[in-house]
């Protein structure tokens, strides 16, 4: 957690913005992101589908208001395949 939020502080998030987690295993960083950090958006991506469960998990455990959880999306995907169209609107992209 300590190194989450270290990661979210250096990359200067704020209130209002968009952040994108890369490889995003548990969910952690975007759910943080959103929480506490105030972003208006977060969607964390990850390959292995088994991840997935781990962000529902996540996302349950920390107790988000509805407006919070509405803010962020887990998905699959490989994130390679993902264009510069993908990216339009993202102040933040972070990689663990």
């Amino acid at each position: 957690e300590k190194v989450v939020a270290a990661m979210l502080k250096l990359a200067a998030v704020k209130d209002g913005e968009t952040v994108y987690d890369l490889g995003c295993g548990d969910g952690r960083i975007v759910i943080a992101a959103v929480k506490d950090f105030k972003a208006k958006r977060g969607l964390g991506v990850d390959f292995n589908p088994d991840r997935l469960k781990d962000c529902a998990k996540s996302l349950e455990a920390a107790k988000l208001s509805p407006e919070q959880q509405k803010a962020i999306t887990f998905k699959q995907g490989d994130v390679l395949k993902m264009t510069p169209e993908d990216f339009k609107d993202v102040d933040v992209v972070t990689l663990y």
